[in-house]
């Protein structure tokens, strides 16, 4: 498992911290709705229908 961002998306620059942050929280987010896809998937319902419950 990468250390760090820059191992995980093998991209060695960036233009500014700035800029590696919000890579980052894309990089997190996506990995985030991707597990929880996967539990959804394991009880039948998808991600709309957990925030209808959720509500």
């Amino acid at each position: 498992m990468p250390t760090t961002i820059k191992d995980a998306i093998q991209q060695n620059k960036f233009r500014n911290v700035n800029h590696q942050a919000q890579v980052n929280l894309i990089y997190t987010s996506i990995g985030s709705k991707t597990k929880l896809r996967k539990i959804f998937m394991k009880y039948g319902f998808s991600s709309q229908q957990y925030n209808v419950l959720r509500i």
